[in-house]
């Protein structure tokens, strides 16, 4: 709200306390990382805000980081989440763009600060993603010089262990020991090894032994983990337990309003248990977010007149323009219909 209103001097103040609050320890490093999520909107309108911000404020850490989280954010929404054989070279270009912009403010914020961990933190997330594994221990170095005791760096580090980067169980359970031996409290050790059972999880999953996965992702939440929030609910819809997904699904919301996917996957999963009113709610508000099957769904729903909204053919007809206009062949295709059924409304 304060950076689309260009109130940056009270947004500047009111995250440099933040910051402030972190430096002088009255904050965990959970809580510092938890309060700078905000900024991962990738809503390509923001990037002229953000320029406000830091030309207004040059020297502020706290500008700097910002945008460099969202650029950050924006790379790993180019570049998508599938394997590299199924990703663009397109995908990638755009990735790489938005990823060197990230690391421009991240190198500024880095000296603007005497505790820079979430640039260490964003810089680590960067370099997992090419594959830099010298870098990525450099920045755990680091990070553990200005804050011995953070957890957010380490777990970050931990998840480059994984057997799927390169690495290993061997290597996970070492780097637990290390931490054990540099005096991490007890939570936290709990948080690493969460990791290593959630990857023993993300094993049993892929071999479509669902049920075991379960467990062990139930496990990895009694730890304090909520990296696998995700992975249960998968789970547990593969299992059919849509009912026991929906809680799930809210945790995954509430941590993050901005996860477009989550909102469209729980409201498809409450359509499937019979609750059209909030499994509508949720569509709407995904497709306000881009996620293109919830605004090819709404779409449909305003065409048809469906799930409890009126008919409106220019409204439908507007939502499969936006969708088309991601380049979703099944939009496009959606366009041709609605303009053959309906004629051509104003846009």
């Amino acid at each position: 709200m304060l950076l689309n209103a260009g109130r940056f001097a009270e947004l500047n103040t009111q995250f440099s306390a933040v910051q402030t609050a972190y430096r002088n320890s009255v904050i965990s490093d959970e809580q510092l990382r938890d309060a700078f999520r905000v900024f991962y909107d990738t809503d390509p309108a923001l990037r002229v805000d953000y320029d406000a911000w830091t030309a207004k404020f040059p020297k502020s850490y706290v500008a700097h980081l910002a945008r460099g989280i969202y650029y950050k954010k924006v790379g790993e929404g180019r570049r998508g989440g599938k394997f590299i054989s199924e990703t663009t070279d397109n995908q990638l270009r755009g990735m790489d763009d938005a990823f060197a912009n990230a690391i421009q403010d991240l190198k500024i914020s880095e000296a603007l600060d005497k505790r820079p961990l979430l640039t260490y933190l964003n810089e680590m997330s960067i370099a997992l993603y090419d594959g830099d594994e010298p870098k990525v221990r450099a920045l755990l170095e680091e990070s553990l010089k200005v804050d011995p005791q953070n957890v957010i760096v380490r777990h970050n580090y931990m998840g480059s262990l994984k057997p799927r980067w390169g690495g290993s169980v061997e290597q996970m359970t070492a780097f637990l020991e290390e931490s054990r031996n540099a005096g991490l409290s007890t939570p936290k050790l709990q948080l690493l090894e969460a990791v290593i059972i959630t990857d023993r999880a993300d094993g049993y999953r892929n071999a479509g032994d669902y049920s075991s996965a379960e467990r062990d992702y139930r496990r990895a939440m009694a730890l304090g983990s909520d990296d696998c929030l995700k992975c249960l609910a998968n789970v547990l819809l593969l299992q059919n337990k849509r009912e026991d997904a929906i809680p799930v699904l809210s945790r995954v919301v509430n941590e993050d309003p901005l996860d477009g996917d989550t909102l469209a996957l729980r409201g498809q999963t409450y359509l499937s248990l019979g609750n059209t009113s909030a499994g509508t709610v949720d569509m709407i508000a995904a497709a306000g977010l881009g996620n293109v099957a919830a605004e090819n769904a709404v779409a449909i729903y305003y065409m048809a007149g469906a799930n409890g909204l009126t008919r409106d053919p220019e409204t439908g007809l507007g939502w499969f323009r936006k969708c088309a206009a991601q380049g979703n062949a099944q939009c496009a295709e959606n366009v041709k219909r609605a303009l053959a059924l309906h004629g051509n409304p104003p846009p």
